[in-house]
């Protein structure tokens, strides 16, 4: 019997609804399974309902309910996600806390944020999976 690999899958934690929908619409069109949240709380949600780890998480530095920074403090230790990337638009006023981050400086081009994302993620394999399986 053959296993089936999960896709691929990124969570998107913004307060803007403007950039989940964007980042939603283009990581879909990409294959990747996508899940939103519109601040860190929601993001916990998201994540443990899931039941197994993410491979990606998109979130902004700083929202009204709980910011970046503090979601993936409160994450650390359940080792339920694999890569994070942050996005801001505080620019170079902002340096992370942990320096395995990356930080991608809204507003970015198309090409910017998927050069960060390959670069965390890996290659796609013949198909379409990233990242170790």
């Amino acid at each position: 019997m053959t296993s089936k690999t999960p896709p691929t899958t990124i969570v998107v934690v913004d307060d803007d609804p403007h950039v989940r929908r964007m980042l939603e619409r283009l990581f879909r069109l990409e294959g990747y399974e996508v899940l939103v949240a519109e601040d860190g709380r929601a993001a916990l949600s998201v994540i443990e309902e899931l039941h197994r780890p993410i491979d990606l998480l998109i979130t902004d530095v700083r929202m009204p309910a709980m910011g970046g920074e503090e979601l993936i403090a409160t994450l650390a230790d359940r080792e339920v996600v694999r890569n994070v990337l942050f996005i801001t638009g505080l620019g170079h006023l902002y340096e992370p806390t942990r320096k395995d981050i990356i930080v991608l400086e809204k507003p970015f081009p198309k090409a910017a944020l998927f050069a960060r994302v390959r670069e965390l993620l890996g290659p796609p394999d013949e198909k379409g999976h990233h990242g170790p399986v």
